[in-house]
């Protein structure tokens, strides 16, 4: 190996390092605000006005699931064009990625407008909301201005992940965490409405990922989106590549965490707002996990697709190995940590009794784990150039569950959801994955020099 292939092997491994040291900060302001603020919003508001809040979640992900998966794809031919120092391919790229993902936006926010409009609100939310019709229409409103916002900032707050800099934006998202726990923790008393509490959380995140994008553009001048630097190859390209990383990274995983709630909304035998909100408090605990998990596969992203450009794949592999070798030990304890301390960790939380049982806090648990290991697995075939890999196995996966899902509520509510989630990614991605993984990493076989004869994926 040269001395500039080991440089940038270590490049690579410290950058991820800083980032997940960082990381740990942010999580600290983010965990501040789920501890504190939201179990305050939990007993001011109600289950059913909290519930309005889990819906809306809902809503910002399918409005983040617009951008057809031009985020990842641009952090990818980032940084390639990082490695090779080349400005003029830096600039083509976060351009064209910015317009592509600025004409989605708009597009996605007239699509849902038009069902917000035209379409009642428990048609779209389940008749469960009915009581809440006047809540739930005004935070969707409030909801869709704010995701499409964040959804165009969030193209240019990428750009830090192209040039290896997610410890940067980690100190953003920490400033915004504690913001945003202290403005919710000391106003839901004065404004006791799912539109503050909306507003609160991901509207001040709109203030932070300006000053986030705004610091980049001023460091860098010639990445200041310009339609002379659209290049329609690159569009296409990307749009490409971005449809299965879309299918892979946000499709599946959006349907899979989201389709309960409205799932459980409409079941005539297990199916009301309370189930609802206790739903949302599983996925705020398995949400909390995963940003755990994003600590290192955030960075990971970004440092793999510049080895893919090096072609230096003894690097890839070694990572692969590191991070499967940690991966069974986690897995146990977050496991064993949701099964025993599920409860009294959620009574103390959210200071009454949220009326899950240990054995739901078991299965989630086991969910949870199964997820990760899913999107790690994604975040390493993405990375190299192999998006539509992880689509297939992900797309089919995402049908079979969803079928399971609704089965298992009508049988057994909520216990059911869970158990039919975990069943469906047990049975396909948590070993389809990590196959197709290691048959492209064994496509080649390693030359005297250590390094893989695999071509490098077009960028």
């Amino acid at each position: 190996m040269s001395e500039s292939a080991a440089a940038a092997g270590e490049h690579r491994t410290r950058s991820i390092l800083l980032a997940v040291l960082t990381s740990i900060v942010s999580k600290g302001g983010n965990i501040l605000l789920m501890l504190i603020a939201i179990p305050l919003a939990y007993r001011v508001l109600g289950e059913g006005k909290v519930a309005i809040f889990g819906v809306m979640q809902s809503l910002m992900w399918l409005v983040s699931m617009a951008d057809l998966g031009t985020g990842p794809g641009m952090v990818r031919r980032l940084a390639g064009a990082v490695g090779e120092d080349d400005k003029k391919r830096q600039a083509q790229v976060v351009s064209s990625a910015f317009f592509v993902t600025c004409l989605l936006a708009f597009t996605g926010m007239l699509l849902i407008a038009a069902l917000l409009t035209w379409v009642p609100l428990t048609v779209l939310f389940s008749e469960a909301f009915a009581p809440y019709a006047g809540d739930l229409r005004t935070a969707a409103w409030v909801s869709l201005g704010i995701f499409i916002t964040l959804m165009i900032l969030g193209s240019l707050e990428r750009v830090r992940e192209g040039f290896q800099e997610v410890h940067v934006g980690n100190v953003y998202g920490a400033a915004y965490n504690v913001t945003a726990a202290l403005v919710l923790w000391l106003g839901i008393a004065y404004f006791p409405t799912p539109v503050f509490m909306i507003c609160a959380i991901y509207g001040l995140c709109i203030f932070f990922s300006s000053a986030n994008a705004g610091m980049i553009l001023s460091k860098r001048p010639w990445l200041i989106p310009s339609l002379k630097n659209l290049d329609r190859g690159l569009v296409r390209s990307m749009t490409r590549e971005g449809l299965g990383l879309f299918a892979a990274g946000s499709v599946a995983p959006i349907l899979i965490r989201e389709a309960p709630k409205f799932m459980l909304g409409r079941s005539e035998a297990h199916g009301s707002a309370a189930d609802v909100a206790h739903y949302w408090i599983l996925v705020q605990l398995g949400l909390i996990g995963l940003g755990f998990v994003f600590m290192v596969t955030r960075p990971l992203w970004p440092a793999m697709a510049d080895a893919a450009s090096c072609r230096d794949y003894a690097w890839i592999q070694k990572a692969r190995s590191q991070t499967v070798r940690h991966f069974a030990p986690c897995a146990v304890i977050v496991i064993c940590a949701f099964s025993l301390l599920g409860q009294p960790f959620t009574a103390w939380w959210l200071k009454t009794e949220s009326g899950l049982t240990r054995l739901q806090f078991t299965a989630y648990g086991f969910l949870f784990a199964l997820t990760a290991w899913s999107h790690i697995h994604y975040v390493m075939l993405g990375s190299m150039g192999l998006g539509r890999v992880a689509a297939r196995v992900l797309l089919g996966e995402a049908g079979v569950i969803l079928l399971l899902t609704w089965w298992g509520i009508q049988g057994y509510g909520l216990t059911g959801a869970v158990f039919a989630a975990a069943a469906g990614m047990l049975a396909i991605s948590a070993w389809l994955m990590p196959l197709q993984l290691q048959r492209a990493l064994n496509r080649n076989a390693r030359d005297t020099s250590g390094i893989m004869k695999v071509p490098a994926p077009a960028v």
